[in-house]
């Protein structure tokens, strides 16, 4: 992870909260992070009041964000934040306004300001987070915000100085040796058969063996070839299922294979989870694409809205074996994809939902787009993922399967997360972003498996897409297509 206070922020981190400032009413809300065992992500929420003392309740999150800006205080909102930043900026230039170097002696805990510029550091953390008590006007102490709640759910302002190891990578995710010397010489088919190797040997015996088989479209047999991490999947009904969650910088995934006819239901429950709830579905499967040997409808867990030749009535509704009921709301056509709406009814608890599926069909099993404008298509669809993940609506999570859930859905994770990264302008050369594409990569196979983003020529794909993305925006040229 890199970022421990206001001088080791990166580019695009800043360029985070000022998003997060310039939004309405930005000033009500608190500053919150994530962390993806690599990077430091910001997003915002709500202050909510706890209507028995009337104190604002501790915001999971906020501690890390805290911790990400070197402050010594839980809450500070997106606005104070950016103007702490741009004073820390601006500390050796006479023209920073003498209240916002003030504020930011008063709350950075890492480093502390003398009149001249110059820094010093306190002799000890412990003095560091007793020299101030209290939050910027309006936000109160840090001690009557935990007043009333269990440290242990919301995290303490103190425990994360005691316990975080805030440079520490995940355990798979930094790149080994070997596998970085092949990316640096651009072999990167090379690199790409290196880190399976690590991966497949990393996973042994931490891998999903049992579960919900029959009603996806690998059975245990197929569990070889297709390992799935334990600590990342999902259940229903405490049964494995084979789908995982995935966290990326940008966005948080549930990776899933696509279900058996007759089975969708598990597809839409595993969506509506309250741990990962989904608000978009993206499909990769093509017409060609089979579940199993014996084949099988990839259009069994949603309506088409096709024309049932037997009753002339378009199918707008579908009832499926574990009680969700499925109904097509709209329906709109882009350049080689769909952008369908449904309400999901969970017939067994009563609840509805709205869920989105996006659906790219030029995409054939083990392979990558085909077809003369299969790149400027997939492009358009990258893109109208991005758009949804930038809405109110998004839930934060996105769904992606194809057929096996690990090599088309891995390749597409891949490229929206570094299409989001190239237009922050986060890489500043080729080498970064190689680099990049590959600790992406590696985080999906711990998260996902060794078979995230499968073959060879998968690999090859993202590497030539996102050069070209990044050469042109380096250039100048706008790389967001219109849809």
């Amino acid at each position: 992870m890199n970022s421990n206070g206001m001088g080791s922020l990166t580019k695009f981190q800043i360029h985070q909260i000022e998003g997060l400032a310039s939004r309405k009413d930005s000033d009500k809300h608190v500053l919150v992070a994530k962390s993806n065992g690599r990077e430091i992500t910001f997003t915002s929420v709500e202050s909510k009041v706890n209507s028995e003392n009337k104190q604002e309740k501790p915001v999971k999150g906020s501690d890390l964000a805290v911790k990400a800006l070197g402050l010594k205080d839980r809450k500070v909102s997106p606005k104070f934040a950016l103007r702490l930043i741009k004073a820390y900026q601006e500390k050796d230039n006479q023209s920073v306004n003498p209240r916002d170097l003030l504020l930011l002696i008063d709350h950075v805990d890492d480093t502390y300001l003398k009149s001249d510029g110059s820094t010093s550091r306190p002799d000890s953390a412990e003095d560091h987070r007793s020299s101030s008590s209290t939050l910027h006007s309006g936000w109160g102490s840090t001690t009557s915000l935990d007043s009333g709640y269990d440290g242990s759910v919301f995290g303490s302002t103190e425990s994360i100085y005691e316990n975080a190891d805030f440079l520490r990578d995940r355990a798979t995710s930094p790149l080994s040796e070997k596998v970085t010397e092949l990316i640096d010489k651009e072999d990167y088919i090379g690199a790409h058969e290196k880190m399976r190797q690590e991966s497949h040997e990393a996973i042994k015996g931490n891998h999903i063996t049992d579960g919900r088989w029959k009603r996806f479209g690998y059975g245990d047999e197929k569990v070889g070839f297709v390992p799935l991490p334990k600590k990342t999947a999902l259940t229903i009904d405490g049964n494995y299922i084979p789908a995982n969650r995935i966290y990326m910088t940008n966005n948080n995934y549930v990776a899933i294979q696509a279900p058996k006819e007759n089975f969708g239901g598990d597809i839409w429950r595993a969506a509506l989870d309250s741990d990962s709830k989904c608000s978009v579905i993206c499909d990769l499967t093509g017409k060609k694409d089979k579940i199993d040997r014996k084949g099988g409808s990839l259009e069994s867990y949603y309506p088409t809205g096709e024309t049932d030749p037997e009753t002339g009535k378009a199918k707008l509704e579908i009832n499926l074996d574990n009680g969700i009921k499925v109904k097509l709301k709209s329906r709109s056509q882009g350049d080689g994809y769909t952008k369908n709406i449904y309400v999901v009814t969970d017939t067994l608890s009563g609840k509805t939902s709205e869920l989105r599926r996006y659906h790219y069909s030029s995409w054939p099993d083990h392979g990558v787009p085909i077809g003369k404008n299969s790149k400027d298509s997939l492009l358009k669809f990258v893109e109208a993922l991005r758009r949804h993940q930038n809405r109110d609506e998004y839930s934060g999570n996105t769904m992606v399967h194809c057929v096996a859930g690990v090599g088309r859905t891995g390749t597409l994770i891949v490229l929206n997360e570094i299409y989001q990264d190239i237009l922050s302008g986060k890489y500043e050369n080729k080498k970064e972003l190689d680099q990049a594409v590959f600790k992406a990569i590696q985080q999906g196979r711990n998260d996902r498996g060794p078979a995230f983003v499968q073959q060879g020529e998968q690999i090859q794909f993202i590497m030539d897409t996102v050069h070209t993305w990044h050469e042109q925006w380096r250039s100048g040229e706008n790389i967001i297509p219109r849809i």
